[in-house]
């Protein structure tokens, strides 16, 4: 029988945040926005004023607060590129926080596919064409696609003119963007990837959306196997060279009878 997972332990000051942000989703605040004094939070939340503090500083950390004089703090528009570094720092510890973000990922994109054959415009295809355009020029000169990658997946988010999946993808695809960068760059991979993606767009334009999830499903999948030229090239590298016939054989040595 398998033991329980402890209870992770969560400092005051996590849990005040948590429960900001809940008090800014619940309140409708936006950007610029003013939160209420740290006496006021204080009193709300039946805590000190150092670990609503703390809290702020948190939100402040992210971009996601300003303090400013005589407004106090003010909401801002988050830096989704800071948010993603904080979420690979505090989220991802383990192996299975890496597969869950690998779950989220393939589930937005996979969603999003079916409205981006429906609301789609030239516009939005042709995004996802110049990111391609560029992904095969970084290819051609030998850098790692990693930009043009993400600008393909960002205009496919894009044109689904969903919000909430917008922003959601984006903060995804700022995590992936730094697992691409600690990678070297492989020509073959880089091939392939390029290769799905103008399949994902053909398939896009015509409202094949069932083969574009096919494609997109592969393209996404972490433990796919290389593509078979890689794989041979591979085995033949790792194959150990036979020695020739005549030989490389070590004579045949008689060895004197035993007296």
């Amino acid at each position: 029988m398998k033991k329980p997972k402890p209870v992770e332990y969560q400092p005051l000051s996590r849990q005040v945040l948590r429960s900001l942000l809940e008090n800014i989703s619940s309140r409708g605040l936006g950007p610029e926005d003013k939160l209420p004094t740290e006496r006021e939070l204080a009193h709300d939340l039946r805590v000190g004023r150092n670990t609503v503090r703390e809290a702020l500083k948190s939100l402040e950390m992210i971009g996601a607060l300003e303090r400013r004089p005589k407004r106090g703090s003010v909401i801002q528009a988050v830096d989704l590129s800071l948010l993603g570094e904080v979420t690979q720092a505090l989220w991802l510890r383990t192996d299975e926080d890496a597969i869950e973000m690998y779950e989220a990922r393939r589930t937005i994109e996979l969603g999003v596919l079916r409205l981006a054959a429906a609301n789609a415009t030239d516009e939005d295809f042709q995004r996802m064409e110049e990111a391609n355009a560029q992904m095969e020029h970084d290819h051609a000169q030998g850098f790692a696609p990693t930009e043009s990658d993400a600008a393909f997946h960002q205009a496919l988010l894009g044109a689904s003119h969903n919000r909430f999946l917008i922003q959601f993808g984006r903060l995804l695809e700022e995590f992936f963007r730094d697992v691409r960068q600690r990678y070297r760059h492989d020509a073959a991979v880089a091939k392939r990837t390029l290769d799905e993606h103008r399949q994902i767009v053909t398939a896009l334009r015509r409202g094949h959306v069932a083969q574009a999830e096919r494609i997109m499903e592969g393209h996404l999948d972490p433990h796919r196997k290389p593509p078979m030229s890689e794989r041979t090239s591979n085995k033949a590298a790792a194959r150990p060279k036979r020695a020739s016939a005549v030989a490389k054989k070590a004579p045949r040595t008689r060895t004197a009878p035993k007296r």
